[in-house]
């Protein structure tokens, strides 16, 4: 037979849990967000370059080149830090300029 005093904390343990998620979810779906970035990429190695050293930032979900000349970078992500990727960018592939950042 379980105690009474086990079920009730596992109760109460896994109503918290299920207030915690809910609030994780929130907070996700509020922290999604899109960056464009012009990069200025002179040749096929460093577009491809851009894309792996954006890709490796925390929180991205996809990264994709747009524009005439594919020179802008188009980052998507979950609490992506849009300086830190600009930084890396700049210090991997060249003059990076942060155009715009819109949350999802």
């Amino acid at each position: 037979m379980k105690s009474p005093f086990i079920t009730k904390h596992s109760f109460l343990f896994s109503e918290t849990l299920q207030k915690l998620l809910l609030f994780f979810n929130k907070c996700k779906a509020i922290m999604a967000k899109v960056i464009v970035m012009k990069v200025h990429m002179r040749c096929e190695r460093c577009r491809t370059l851009a894309l792996k050293t954006a890709a490796k930032a925390y929180g991205v979900t996809s990264v994709r080149l747009a524009g005439e000349d594919r020179e802008r970078v188009i980052v998507e992500g979950d609490r992506v830090d849009a300086v830190d990727v600009a930084k890396s960018l700049r210090k991997n592939v060249g003059f990076t300029q942060i155009l715009s950042v819109y949350d999802l």
